[in-house]
């Protein structure tokens, strides 16, 4: 019989993960590189929604259940991307791995990577919920942690990029291991996130440069899509591509820019009161991806904010099950909500 999942409104997620043995995944809730650690699993799942109101306490808490039932039946675990080999040759790919949210094995994979500005990957409020959500819908979903800025001033980029590359270069074998029969695979993000799978999916510095296979489609939520433009600071922009940046950086990451003819199938999620990326990167996104002849659906709400990650309790609910839809029913009908 499957034991029960202790949770208390008052509990921190220390505490949570601590009474139901979970403490393995806890530094992968909420990830950061040590110069930038704050301490989010110190604080109860209320206290993180009061301290950012779009990271919603039903949708944490809907994550964690699912995380704990999976990990109780043993199907799911915290499983390192790269070779310990690799691994020796560059110390902080030791912690890049996928968890894994297995639903039907004839159904496809999504890949998702939260966000947290290149500096965090906060999985807990983003992924790990629509992991579960998609794993509802009977998709195979693999929650992504990848490596985020240090404090040394030096470019991040392309290191996210090519942990991605290994998440498919792994799957690949893990889906045989687990008979799983159906290869194809979407990548999901979420701000920087998103920004990660955009990039990935161009052919000049994505997946072809890194010889795996091509997304079968590209899910961008709320996505940092562009550098070139007032968007972001000089912050942002040295957590990216370090102190020296310079203007050629931001252009080969601007991702509008690059979009052709053959960029994969693209759904887009945003609202109009983000606060952190402006909306207008998702129009803009939009309008190359229409210019280029690419297959695309945007669903823009009125409200919601910036870091609604499954959309549960607001105007963006559905974006999951629309984004499976575009995916799967190959329809093309993007909506304003406001």
């Amino acid at each position: 019989m499957e034991k029960e999942f202790l949770v208390d409104s008052k509990m921190t997620v220390h505490e949570i993960l601590s009474v139901n043995h979970m403490e393995a995944y806890e530094h992968f809730l909420f990830f950061r590189s040590d110069h930038c650690y704050h301490d989010d699993e110190g604080c109860t799942v209320e206290d993180l929604h009061k301290k950012i109101p779009t990271w919603q306490t039903e949708s944490m808490l809907y994550g964690l259940k699912r995380l704990y039932r999976d990990t109780q039946s043993g199907r799911t675990d915290i499983i390192p991307v790269y070779s310990k080999t690799a691994i020796k040759e560059e110390f902080t790919r030791k912690e890049v791995c996928i968890i894994p949210f297995l639903g039907d094995p004839c159904r496809p994979s999504v890949i998702l990577c939260a966000g947290g500005g290149y500096q965090a990957v906060c999985s807990m409020a983003e992924s790990i919920p629509a992991a579960a959500r998609f794993q509802d819908l009977g998709y195979n979903a693999f929650v992504l942690n990848y490596r985020v800025s240090d404090a040394a001033g030096d470019s991040l980029m392309p290191k996210p990029l090519e942990d991605l590359a290994q998440c498919v270069r792994f799957l690949n074998k893990y889906r045989v291991s687990k008979n799983m029969a159906d290869n194809r695979y979407a990548v999901c993000g979420f701000s920087a996130g998103g920004n990660l799978v955009a990039e990935f999916a161009r052919a000049d510095i994505g997946y072809h440069v890194y010889r795996v296979q091509k997304p079968d489609a590209v899910f961008c939520i709320y996505g940092a899509v562009e550098f070139f433009k007032d968007h972001f600071d000089n912050y942002f922009c040295q957590i990216v591509f370090g102190n020296n940046y310079n203007i050629s950086d931001l252009k080969k990451y601007n991702v509008p820019e690059h979009i052709d003819e053959d960029y994969p199938d693209t759904y887009l999620a945003a609202c109009r009161d983000d606060d952190v990326v402006p909306y207008v990167q998702t129009i803009d996104f939009e309008k190359a991806l229409k210019q280029h002849g690419v297959r695309y659906e945007t669903d823009l709400f009125c409200s919601g904010g910036h870091g609604f990650g499954d959309g549960y309790g607001t105007e963006a609910q559905n974006w999951i099950r629309n984004a499976a839809d575009f995916w799967n029913v190959k329809k093309h009908e993007s909506k304003e909500y406001c």
